[in-house]
């Protein structure tokens, strides 16, 4: 039940966000690190969100919803740059994966919207 709440329900994301946060600081206090800054939400909030996302991706994939996930910008970047650069060693990695990666389809799908025609992108073409 509280997986399931935590694909559909803000207030349980908002929650895991909050109590990853503070198991962050406890490990920060317990550990006795005085180089830095000390660790605040907006210090560690892209990662937080991270690892949100990726579980409320995992819920979802394991409740068959495969197309209800949704990627930050830098992983679905990650993922392309690795992509682009091996489709064998993008499915390798979407295989060891603990986290749930883009479909390699989904890929190819995005790579085809961005290509370049006579030396000008598509996409952004500028009048001359």
């Amino acid at each position: 039940k509280a997986m399931e709440e935590l694909a559909t329900k803000k207030s349980s994301q908002e929650g895991l966000k909050d109590a990853i946060f503070n198991a962050m600081k406890e490990l920060e206090a317990n550990g006795h690190y005085t180089k830095n800054d000390p660790i605040t939400a907006e210090s560690c909030e892209s990662l937080v969100s991270e690892f949100v996302m990726h579980a409320k991706n995992w819920v979802h994939t394991k409740r068959g919803k495969n197309t209800a996930v949704s990627y930050l910008p830098g992983v679905l970047g990650a993922a392309m740059n690795t992509y682009l650069r091996s489709p064998a060693a993008y499915r390798q990695f979407r295989r060891d994966s603990e986290t749930i990666q883009p479909s390699e389809s989904y890929l190819k799908k995005l790579k085809s919207l961005q290509h370049v025609t006579d030396g000008h992108c598509t996409e952004t073409c500028v009048p001359q």
